[in-house]
C-alpha cells in the first residue's frame, strides 16, 4: 500500500487487540519523566506515511503491521 509521500511530518498508529489499545513508553532527554504514548514518529524524507508507519510499529514494539485500518491525514 502506498501514499502520499511526505519530507516531514510524523504518524502515530492504533493498534487495537479486542477492548486494548497498544502503548509505548517513551521518555525524551528534556522530559522529567517517561510517559505513555501511541506508537509513531517522525517520517523520514522521501519516505510514505505507510512505509514510516510500518517501520515505526517495529522499530519501537517489534510488531510487523499486517493489515491497515482507516488512515488519517492532518
Amino acid at each position: 500500500m502506498s501514499g502520499p509521500v511526505w519530507g516531514h511530518g510524523a504518524v502515530a498508529g492504533i493498534v487495537e487487540r479486542g477492548d486494548a489499545i497498544l502503548l509505548v513508553r517513551q521518555q525524551g532527554p528534556e522530559d522529567p519523566e517517561p510517559s505513555w504514548a501511541l506508537p509513531g514518529g517522525c517520517i523520514e524524507p522521501g519516505e510514505s506515511i505507510m512505509r514510516a508507519l510500518r517501520r515505526e510499529l517495529r522499530e519501537e514494539t517489534g510488531i510487523e503491521l499486517q493489515e491497515v485500518g482507516l488512515l488519517l491525514y492532518v
